[in-house]
C-alpha cells in the first residue's frame, strides 16, 4: 500500500564502471527542482570503483543497491523491483538532466492522467560543450506537450522522438509489461519503447530536458 512518505517519482541509474561519469550524472538528478523522488543507483558488478563514490553520496534521496553483473536490463528491473514511485524514470550512468525535467514529467502526469508513458525531447552532448540536436520529423510541428500520435511512423522517418534517459513510465504498467527483457545486448530500451507504444499512451514535451553524452568512456 501507498504511504505518505512514498515518493512520486522513483529514479532508476543502472551502474557498470562509469568512474569519469556518474557523479555528473548523480548530480543531475540532485540537482531536481521537484523534489518528491527518489535515486536508486543499481550497481551491476562495476570493478572500477564507481559503487565507492556513489556510497559517498548516500542520503535522503539515494540508495545504492549492489547486484553480480547480469547486464543493463537485470540492473534496471532490479532498480524498478525496489522502486516506491508510482512513476519510474531512467536515466543512464553518463547522461544528464535539466534541472527542470521531474517538474515536466509531474506536470504531464496531471495533464495527460491517461498516459502510461512520460517522455521529452533531447540533446546530444559532445566533448560536454558541443550540443546537437536530434533529426526528429513529426508530420506536424509538436509546440507543447501532447500525446504522442505515432510512435512508429516518427520514428521511421527519424531519430528517435525520445531516449532512455527521457523515458518515464507508470510503474504498474511497466510490470504490465513485464520490464526490460534479459540477455539483450543490445537494443533492450528499444524493445521496451515499442511494447509501451502498442499497449499504452506516450505523453510527449517537446522540451530539450535530458541530454545524451556521446563523450562517455566504457
Amino acid at each position: 500500500m501507498k504511504t505518505q512518505s512514498s515518493p512520486m517519482i522513483s529514479v532508476v541509474i543502472p551502474l557498470y564502471n562509469k568512474l569519469d561519469h556518474i557523479i555528473r550524472t548523480v548530480d543531475s538528478v540532485l540537482a531536481q527542482t521537484f523534489t518528491n523522488y527518489e535515486l536508486i543507483i543499481v550497481d551491476d558488478g562495476s570493478t572500477d570503483g564507481s559503487p565507492n563514490i556513489v556510497e559517498k553520496r548516500r542520503g535522503e534521496h539515494l540508495n545504492l543497491i549492489r547486484q553480480t553483473n547480469e547486464g543493463v536490463s537485470s540492473a534496471r528491473n532490479h532498480g524498478v523491483k525496489a522502486a516506491r514511485g508510482e512513476i519510474i524514470a531512467f536515466i543512464d550512468a553518463d547522461d544528464t538532466w535539466e534541472p527542470h525535467f521531474l517538474s515536466e514529467i509531474s506536470n504531464m502526469n496531471s495533464t495527460f492522467p491517461e498516459a502510461d508513458c512520460f517522455t521529452t525531447s533531447y540533446q546530444f552532448v559532445v566533448d560536454n560543450d558541443r550540443y546537437h540536436n536530434p533529426k526528429i520529423r513529426f508530420k506536424k510541428r509538436m509546440r507543447c506537450a501532447g500525446l504522442l500520435e505515432d510512435y512508429f511512423e516518427v520514428s521511421a522517418r527519424g531519430d528517435l522522438p525520445f531516449m532512455m534517459s527521457s523515458f518515464c513510465i507508470k510503474r504498474k504498467f511497466f510490470n504490465q509489461l513485464h520490464g526490460f527483457p534479459k540477455g539483450v545486448v543490445m537494443g533492450e530500451d528499444q524493445d521496451l519503447f515499442v511494447r509501451a507504444a502498442l499497449n499504452g499512451h506516450i505523453a510527449y514535451s517537446p522540451s530539450v530536458l535530458s541530454f545524451y553524452h556521446l563523450d562517455s568512456s566504457n
